[in-house]
């Protein structure tokens, strides 16, 4: 039963995933708790299954206070030593047995169908249905035509995975589940030897598969449901069916401690269903699934829909209908593959697919924000509210962060975080040295203020917290003897200078994005206290500090990643841009003066250093070509991301697939925060809001020559649609407030007449529109 011909948002492909990178090629189901890849076989098929709650939670003991090496690491970097300053850091951890490692993500088992067919196999297609989360695998082999149809529903958990067939050839399957691939790594092949007492269930109508790591149980259990004139038996490893007109099964994840028999209670629970039906459930699954899904739509094509093989095969940078198709499944993966539940954030989404991938695990500072990057405008900030949630609930472990490892006041949010703890997962120098993390998560929880202008929320949570990161900075940066504010030990998230190009250990002082954020974070709380009129206690200390903070330094002008060392072109650190992607302090309207650094420093990040990014930095080179208004080196690092780290799914990958020395670890991995990047920005490239602003086609690429994107939520509090038409010179622009609101409307160059304004065509714009809650405004532009 096909429901995918219902959408009119479709991924179709001809060919099934291939044995060379079937990873790449699958097709990702999931309901955000439950994650399935679907690789499309004829004769064999294969389903990995995921859980969010499949981790490997990592270790963690109890923090030591080593803060009395903190005078001996300074002194190290005062002595130009960064490597044993780094040294020094790391042993202070291990001599006092703390051995942190990251958590990361647990592939549970596959599910491998195996089908007899007759005579030639033809008109094969699978097709991922975004706006139902259904795949459909259909083919037709001895005059009868074959489907396969699943969906992991919204409703209940469950992965619904149904078999049938239109003709006279009956179904002939053997069904069985196996653990994943266990290699952790594609060059290396090395094997995790995390997994303990492996179960393999066959019996009645049950297939499944369970491992113990760690005193918890990970598990994949399948109920087999067929029609009366089929024959089901037991054979060997495997269940077989054959003579069957349709096969449903009904398939449960879970994952519990070892002692809590889940097996037995999956079982229970799979055959206690009664009167269960494909068509029933996915009713059920889609109307939770269509109220999930963002309002918000991106039109850009009206090309021939065709095969994903195809567009990529021949693509075209001037087509469009490839990149809205990516757009699109930018918005599928970030309701599907996001957890609902944060606590761990792996870019991987839900479909991590080698164990122990340490790398997968989530920056705070880079790939954190990055991932929920579409999250205020597709107008769900519940992900985000989730984000601050879970810091607030570990507040104390934030504090023990400040103070017995940097002895300082407040809170310190570490590079990486241990499940169920704010405690540091790594003991790395440079992960250490990352301070960066507070202030941008004082600056989601500012965010988040912005776009629900909830006030009670600002006083009782907002200020909190950011109040206690500004303690934290305040302590943490020291002068020295030209009374200079000094940030170390410091390092730059993914970045590094000249001098450390070929060093594997160190650390440095001053990393310009320690000052930047830092900056932010202060100006906000400024923001708090003179345009929302909230009193805040230290608002003189806190202003005198801001005072002091040095400004970004420059090396031709262009921004130095490090305040005393030289850039690198191999460096993908993009922090010490923070107030252009962060904040947008740094903007296409921003003084000429000003924004030149800037420009220089993204030139050479798309010029002399385009080659040595990863997917994270690369997104928010995207992001801040659009924010400085540069279309066409917005369109140049889209074509770029999408020729050198997309897979043929669409997901986006790591590092270049062409590049090899990018696999730093020998592992190239879903990087979901590609997809939401590259999702935003495209969003951005047309509606760009910030502070008071709200910009109209501020990056559109000229390949666009025809479009509109609509249901954009803004943090003026305002939904906006665009638009526009190259060929007619017109663009319409509907705003409707959904609270009261003032704004200014920043036009593109070029507009000619706005009707019933007056417009300077030399910078075209409307100030102070003011819109009461409920009301709109539609705009004719000429141009």
């Amino acid at each position: 039963m096909q429901k995918n011909s219902k959408n009119s948002n479709v991924l179709k492909f001809i060919s099934p995933a291939t044995s060379i990178s079937p990873w790449e090629e699958s097709l990702p189901l999931g309901n955000g708790k439950v994650g399935a890849l679907i690789q499309g076989g004829v004769q064999q098929e294969r389903i990995m299954f995921t859980d969010s709650r499949a981790v490997w939670q990592g270790t963690v003991g109890v923090l030591p206070d080593i803060t009395d090496k903190l005078k001996d690491i300074r002194a190290n970097m005062s002595s130009k030593n960064p490597v044993m300053a780094g040294v020094l850091l790391e042993k202070a951890f291990a001599n006092k047995k703390y051995y942190a490692e990251k958590f990361t993500s647990v592939p549970i088992a596959d599910l491998v169908v195996s089908q007899i067919l007759q005579g030639k196999v033809s008109a094969y297609s699978r097709n991922l249905g975004m706006e139902t989360e259904e795949v459909s695998v259909q083919f037709t082999a001895n005059q009868t035509k074959f489907e396969r149809t699943a969906f992991v529903s919204f409703e209940n958990d469950y992965t619904y995975y149904e078999l049938s067939r239109v003709g006279n050839a009956p179904i002939s399957v053997t069904f069985k589940m196996v653990g994943h691939d266990k290699t952790t790594a594609v060059f290396n092949q090395e094997i995790t030897n995390n997994m303990e007492n492996e179960v393999v269930t066959i019996s009645g109508s049950l297939v499944g598969y369970e491992f113990t790591s760690g005193g918890m149980v990970y598990g994949v259990l399948a109920r087999v449901m067929i029609d009366p004139k089929a024959v089901c038996q037991v054979s060997e490893d495997c269940l077989r069916i054959e003579n069957a007109e349709k096969i449903l099964l009904v398939i449960k994840t879970y994952v519990a401690k070892a002692k809590d028999k889940a097996l037995d209670k999956a079982k229970k629970e799979l055959l206690d269903l009664r009167q269960v039906s494909y068509e029933k459930a996915f009713k059920s699954h889609f109307a939770i699934f269509q109220k999930q899904c963002p309002k918000l739509e991106l039109s850009i094509s009206k090309e021939k829909d065709n095969s994903i093989e195809d567009l990529i095969a021949y693509r075209d940078e001037e087509s469009t209908l490839l990149t809205e198709k990516i757009f699109n499944f930018g918005k599928y993966l970030f309701v599907t593959g996001l957890p609902t539940s944060f606590g761990v954030p792996l870019v991987t989404g839900l479909w991590g697919k080698h164990y122990a991938n340490k790398n997968a695990l989530a920056d705070v500072s880079c790939e954190l924000p990055a991932l929920y990057a579409p999250a205020f405008m597709f107008g769900n900030e519940e992900k985000i509210h989730n984000i601050l949630q879970y810091f607030d609930k570990y507040k104390d472990d934030l504090k023990k962060n400040a103070y017995r490892v940097y002895k300082s006041k407040g809170y310190m949010v570490p590079a990486y975080f241990v499940a169920d703890s704010a405690l540091p997962a790594s003991i790395a120098a440079k992960d250490i040295s990352t301070i960066t993390g507070g202030a941008v998560i004082a600056n989601l929880y500012y965010e988040y203020f912005l776009y629900t202008k909830d006030m009670k929320f600002l006083k009782n949570e907002v200020l909190p917290f950011m109040t206690n990161v500004a303690d934290f900075y305040i302590n943490y940066f020291y002068k020295n003897e030209n009374e200079e504010l000094v940030s170390c030990p410091s390092f730059s998230p993914n970045g590094m200078s000249k001098s450390f190009e070929h060093k594997n250990i160190g650390i440095y002082e001053n990393s310009t994005c320690d000052f930047v954020v830092a900056r932010t974070l202060f100006n906000n709380i400024m923001n708090i206290a003179n345009i929302f009129s909230v009193s805040v206690e230290k608002i003189v200390e806190y202003q005198n500090f801001l005072n002091l903070l040095p400004v970004a330094p420059l090396e031709k002008n262009s921004i130095k990643e490090y305040r005393n060392e030289d850039n690198s072109v191999r460096s993908s650190g993009i922090m010490h841009l923070y107030n252009i992607f962060g904040t947008r302090e740094i903007n296409h309207n921003s003084n000429p003066t000003v924004l030149t650094p800037y420009m220089n420093s993204l030139l050479y990040k798309t010029d002399k250093s385009m080659f040595s990014q990863n997917i994270t930095a690369l997104g928010r080179v995207a992001e801040m070509a659009v924010v400085l208004g540069q279309s066409a080196a917005f369109n140049n690092v889209l074509n770029y991301m999408v020729t050198n780290f997309m897979s043929r799914n669409l997901m986006f990958l790591n590092s270049d697939k062409y590049n090899l020395n990018g696999y730093a670890n020998g592992d190239n991995y879903y990087n979901l925060t590609g997809n939401m990047l590259m999702c935003a920005s495209m969003v951005e490239s047309l509606v760009l809001d910030y502070h008071s602003n709200i910009s109209i086609l501020p990056a559109k690429p000229v390949s666009w020559k025809e479009g509109k994107v609509s249901n954009v939520v803004t943090r003026q509090n305002v939904i906006v649609d665009v638009a526009f038409d190259d060929k007619r010179g017109n663009i319409t622009v509907s705003l409707k407030a959904t609270k009261a609101t003032k704004f200014n409307l920043i036009l593109p160059k070029g507009v000619k007449k706005v009707k019933n304004y007056t417009i300077d065509p030399m910078s075209p714009r409307i100030d102070n529109i003011m819109l009461s809650a409920g009301k709109s405004l539609v705009l004719d532009i000429k141009y």
